[in-house]
């Protein structure tokens, strides 16, 4: 190859760099900028060269910081490195950039030649914190990088030519293979290639020609010294490409990463031995193989000490590289007196390392042995239990040359000994693993897995005719509540102890199961009967209701019970499914208590089953409705003063149903997060509608939000979002006061930022059970809503008294009253006289849909412009 050819190669792979690479003259004249360079600094590719120096491609400071500092003296060292600014051709603007400089030399003469530039683009990192940081990095980086690549990278570059004649190779190549300069010239690579790889070596470039494929080639080159290494090769056609006229081969010595893998591999085969209980013998042998496949020109052994009745015995494990007579030399032999350097390995407790047992005097008795087995250096490592520290065995390496170990094979059989211990361990460690696969490891009792089965045995044999098995499923009423307030680790402690008193309490010879969580099942053969069943549940019932000590704190536990006899012909699956819904029917009751499995029950949840996936599909599929009931000012004859949001279902056979149908089962399953987040959109969106009608209407749109939304990260967003729609109405939340009773501090902040957002509070169906009002003064609350059964009841002294009580706390808190549920004059005046200023009810207006609210809005709207 002529000297033309290698430089317009050369150029071509210049070209390719993804970085600004120039080279000048010894005074400074610009010979060559590389393609990715011009695009830089927004050059002409016409832009002619010969005039311009390095100089007129810095900024005015660039240059003035150039003429300061020491590039000229450091680079007659060999290479320079710093920071510098060059010139935008387009706007002229500073483009800063990392440089690494260094001086070409003449290949014969050692003369320098020409000063080369590698200058790495750094604007994407500079404006942040760590900008210094990065460019320091970005410097180092490159400067590795382009010494790597000019001055000789580790990876091979050829260019071949379709049928494998070498064109290019470079400097590279004759360090990593071993071959003189000027060896590659007229070669084919093929007759690199191991013999085995070369029919694939030669449809991989015919198919690179033909098919325009791209590697990467797997193949074995041979070095100078006749040994095959494994290399990978990543190609690409550049046949077409006039600057390189061939195949463009990057090739990188990957011998120690296929041995990587190939470690990787065998160890984890050993690994699915031990986990498959493959006896021993196979999981040793597999061990020692992957120990040789590791560490080359090496025979690995294992030999196992046996305890017997005239002392411990050598007994065979694994040497399958190994002369068959050594394992007949060793077997049975006595450990005590023994001279071989296992036998002093397993007496010392510490490795014994004999770099040739030839003229090692210590062990004479074994260079015969040693001879037959063509074996010198012998490094035998003892294996000991990991639990008792126990002697198992020992571990040892044999060598045909003399020699010791590295720590690199040190760090391998150690680490095989570890897997011999855990192998020879297997039968204690398997049933420790059973156990644990059997029994909850928090108290012990069967699991789940052990509940089934045993269920399912006793559901076979009572197909005989008998009575079949009682369950009992039990679960704790409040488990969350000692979880949120003293910590898991206390609630693990109540499990421990809810788990010893059921046990206790149950009949003997029944199966106590955690079933997971806060469940517990007690499996008994037969239950004679509703009676008989009702006693076990009310003495286990009553053994988990006493009090208990936790964290210093007294606390009264409870469950709720399900119970079941089984059916003919069931399975232990739909057995503890009705028992489960036998349970939750008792913790819907109010907890505390215990309910017998009837078939009304199953089909009660089947029907929650299909209504919750109706309600899915009804919200997907737009069948939900919001209707908006008036609320006036009673003082002011009715003046509206906003609505409050009602959700309703456009169910497709039902008709329109009212929450009451399916707002408790949207909680249970969380799906009110999705229904309350497409209400506010939906009154968003009508409220943004009302005021382009009726821009100057103020009032309130009041929607209803769960205690389950309040768990919800998307709540704060959401109200933020339909706030920022709907002025100039403005938004309120109402809530319930069992919601607010369950008052913690994220409910309590998640609350404060809902109103301080500018949402207000109000408690919804305020007076129906709760006698905390400590919440009043601990939210921002802003009104109290009378909930309708006392409204309804005012002709009741009772009510009424409980009505004027509302009004007197809420004036005396500053607080508005909104009564709802007013369906009669009487019910109107009778409020007023009471003092209380806003309602809802029948009596003013029923809930109505969007487009009869706008009517009722459009009235009262007129009414307010006429009177403004």
């Amino acid at each position: 190859m002529d000297h033309t050819e290698r430089a317009r190669r050369f150029e071509a792979v210049i070209h390719a760099a993804p970085d600004f690479i120039s080279i000048a003259s010894l005074d400074g004249q610009v010979e060559f900028v590389n393609e990715p360079g011009r695009a830089l600094i927004g050059m002409d590719a016409a832009t002619d060269l010969s005039r311009l120096k390095v100089a007129d491609f810095l900024t005015a400071d660039g240059q003035a910081e150039s003429a300061l500092n020491e590039r000229p003296a450091v680079l007659k060292d060999g290479q320079w490195s710093g920071f510098a600014t060059l010139r935008d051709w387009r706007d002229g603007s500073a483009i800063p950039v990392a440089v690494t400089s260094f001086m070409v030399r003449d290949v014969v003469t050692d003369e320098p030649i020409a000063l080369a530039s590698i200058q790495q683009d750094l604007r994407p990192s500079l404006g942040q914190q760590h900008a210094v940081a990065q460019a320091e990095s970005a410097l180092a980086e490159s400067e590795r990088r382009h010494q790597a690549f000019l001055l000789h990278m580790s990876d091979i570059l050829l260019v071949v030519t379709a049928t494998g004649g070498l064109k290019y190779a470079s400097p590279s190549a004759t360090r990593v293979l071993g071959y003189p300069d000027g060896w590659f010239v007229d070669t084919d690579l093929l007759d690199l290639v191991h013999p085995d790889d070369r029919e694939s070596t030669r449809h991989a470039l015919a198919d690179m020609v033909s098919l325009r494929t791209e590697g990467p080639i797997g193949l074995r080159l041979r070095s100078a010294d006749a040994t095959f290494r494994s290399y990978e090769a990543l190609a690409n056609n550049l046949i077409d490409d006039p600057a390189v006229g061939g195949i463009l081969v990057l090739v990188r010595d990957v011998t120690d990463r296929n041995k990587t893998e190939r470690a990787e591999r065998t160890q984890a085969k050993v690994l699915e031995l031990i986990a498959a209980e493959a006896p021993v013998s196979t999981v040793l042998s597999a061990l020692a193989l992957s120990v040789e496949d590791q560490l080359e020109e090496t025979i690995c052994t294992v030999l196992l000490a046996e305890r017997s009745t005239e002392g411990a015995v050598f007994r065979h494990g694994a040497s399958p590289s190994m002369p068959s007579g050594y394992a007949r030399e060793l077997e049975g032999r006595s450990i005590a007196g023994d001279p071989s350097p296992c036998g002093l390995a397993l007496r010392s407790r510490t490795p014994v390392l004999v770099a040739d047992i030839m003229t090692d005097e210590r062990f004479a008795t074994m260079r015969e042995l040693a001879t037959s087995c063509d074996v010198r250096g012998c490094w035998s490592f003892p294996v000991l239990s990991p639990n008792s520290g126990d002697l198992l065995g020992t571990f040892a390496l044999y060598t045909r040359d003399p020699g010791l170990p590295d720590d690199r094979t040190t760090a391998i059989v150690a680490r095989a000994s570890r897997l011999a211990a855990i192998t020879l361990e297997r039968q204690v460690l398997l049933g420790r693993l059973a156990y644990q696969a059997h029994h909850d490891d928090l108290t012990g009792l069967p699991n789940r897995m052990t509940l089934l089965a045993r269920l399912s045995d006793r559901l076979l044999a009572a197909e005989d005719g008998t009575s079949g098995p009682g369950v009992v499923f039990l679960d704790l009423d409040r488990l969350k509540i000692v979880n949120d307030s003293l910590g898991h680790d206390v609630g693990d402690e109540l499990l421990v102890r809810i788990a010893g008193r059921v046990a206790d309490a149950a009949p003997e010879g029944a199966i106590v199961a955690r079933f997971g969580g806060d469940e517990f099942v007690i499996l008994v053969d037969r239950l004679e009967g509703a009676d008989d069943a009702g006693l076990l549940v009310e003495r286990v019932l009553a053994a988990v209701a006493e009090p208990v000590l936790l964290a210093g704190r007294s606390f009264t536990p409870s469950a709720s019970a399900g119970v079941v006899i089984a059916a003919r012909g069931q399975s232990a699956t739909e057995v503890l499914r009705d028992a489960d819904i036998a349970m939750y029917r008792a913790k819907h009751g109010g907890g505390s208590r215990y309910a017998f499995f009837t078939d009304d029950m199953r089909r009660r949840a089947f029907d929650r089953l299909e209504l919750e996936e109706q309600v899915r599909h009804g919200l997907a599929a737009g069948e939900f409705r919001v209707f908006y009931q008036p609320v006036v000012d009673l003082t002011d004859h009715d003046a509206l003063v906003g609505f409050e949001a009602l959700l309703r279902w456009q169910h497709p056979t039902r008709g329109l149903l009212g929450p009451a149908s399916f707002i408790e089962l949207a909680e249970e399953t969380g799906l009110i997060v999705d229904l309350g987040e497409w209400v506010l959109g939906t009154v968003a969106t009508s409220a943004a509608r009302w005021s382009e009608r009726f821009p100057w209407f103020r009032g309130t749109l009041a929607v209803n939000v769960s205690g389950r939304q309040l768990g919800s990260p998307h709540l704060l967003p959401a109200v933020r979002t339909a706030m920022a729609r709907m002025a100039p109405w403005s938004l309120g939340l109402e809530l319930t006061e069992s919601t607010l009773m369950e008052d913690t501090v994220s409910t309590r902040g998640l609350i404060e930022d809902l109103v301080s957002s500018g949402a207000s509070l109000a408690i919804d169906d305020f007076g129906t059970g709760f006698s905390s009002l400590s919440y009043l003064t601990r939210l921002p609350v802003s009104t109290l809503k009378i909930d309708r059964s006392f409204v309804l009841d005012l002709d009741n002294p009772g009510a009424l008294a409980v009505a004027a009580t509302v009004l007197n706390l809420a004036s005396s808190l500053d607080l508005t009253v909104v009564a709802e549920g007013i369906e009669t004059p009487a019910q109107r005046e009778a409020l007023l006289g009471l003092g209380c200023r806003y309602g809802q009810g029948f009596l003013m207006g029923r809930p109505l849909p969007e487009t009869q609210a706008l009517e009722f809005l459009r009235t009262s709207a007129g009414e307010v412009r006429r009177s403004g």
